[in-house]
């Protein structure tokens, strides 16, 4: 119906002069008073010549609505036929140009898969003397050097979370998790933050377990966990508790400025704290609502300048469908 009514515009000229000329010509008859049989005879002549003639233009007008629809696709080729020869010009140039996009697109995708494929070796071999060094610092007593290793070794596992996020990397395997092994390892992995700030850790064993990815479930936590000691000054309290089938983690830290709160989730966002630390990267709280939204996770932070930031994680219950654990 949409096609009809645009070609019945294209024609709307064309049909008041047909209209105007039978008009004109059934008005001469009825001047001079000629038979009814002739009028009929006329206008039954005449539609014959003008039914016709709209039903070959609304094909061709078919066909021309086709060939432009094509050009909105980049793979599908041009059918250059069967036009005017200007609107066969025209279409010619057009596939020329989308010949040179697929061209240009696809040197890019080469470019991206490269760059791609370059951080992703280069953060897998990056690992190997990241772990030499925390084996020899372990030996000694140097816990401003394995802070500053714990926090390259964060980094590095940010990007490839980030690098496969962008890849749309299914690398997932829902199985029961316990919350308990997956926060206590998070706390150990961070316990030389704990030692050397002084902060007070607050936790007693949740004794949950939830449908989960445990790889990246534990991404999660140690992000909010490590964002929460990095800024919560010396002598603060780091809190964890579990509670209808939510995961709290609470800090005496620094907080977050309310109008930054419904922005703390976007890509490359700081916030005041993050201009004026310089510590932020604006990666970790995007990367963790991401592996949120893919674990099905609800995630929620609420915050006060100078008092602390409060992160919640619910866990939907039976939510998870088949199709996460394939």
């Amino acid at each position: 119906m949409k096609i009809l009514t645009s070609f019945l515009k294209t024609k709307r000229g064309v049909i008041a002069l047909c209209i105007l000329i039978l008009a004109a010509f059934n008005s001469g008859l009825f001047l001079y008073d000629v038979e009814k049989e002739v009028f009929i005879y006329i206008d039954v002549l005449s539609l014959c010549i003008i039914i016709p003639y709209f039903i070959l233009s609304f094909i061709k007008f078919l066909r021309h609505t086709k060939r432009v629809m094509s050009l909105k696709d980049l793979e599908s080729d041009i059918d250059i036929r069967g036009g005017d020869i200007i609107e066969d010009e025209y279409l010619k140039i057009i596939e020329d140009l989308k010949e040179m996009i697929r061209t240009s697109n696809a040197k890019e995708v080469d470019k991206y898969r490269d760059i791609i494929d370059y951080y992703t070796i280069w953060a897998h071999q990056i690992k190997t003397p990241i772990a030499a060094m925390r084996l020899l610092l372990e030996d000694k007593d140097e816990p401003a050097l394995m802070m500053e290793l714990l926090k390259i070794e964060g980094y590095v596992e940010m990007v490839l979370s980030y690098l496969k996020v962008i890849e749309n990397d299914h690398d997932y395997h829902f199985t029961q998790v316990d919350l308990d092994k997956v926060i206590t390892e998070e706390i150990r992995y961070y316990r030389t933050f704990f030692i050397q700030k002084k902060i007070k850790l607050v936790y007693g064993k949740v004794e949950h377990m939830v449908l989960s990815d445990e790889k990246w479930l534990a991404f999660i936590i140690g992000q909010i966990l490590g964002n929460a000691l990095k800024y919560t000054k010396s002598s603060g309290t780091i809190t964890i508790t579990f509670k209808d089938d939510t995961l709290y983690i609470e800090d005496t830290g620094i907080g977050i400025a309310k109008e930054d709160l419904p922005l703390i989730f976007d890509k490359g966002y700081s916030g005041k704290v993050g201009h004026k630390y310089k510590r932020a990267s604006g990666i970790g709280l995007y990367l963790t609502k991401k592996y949120c939204d893919i674990l099905d996770i609800d995630i929620s932070v609420t915050s006060i300048v100078n008092e602390g930031t409060k992160v919640a994680l619910y866990f939907k219950p039976n939510k998870l469908t088949f199709d996460h654990l394939t």
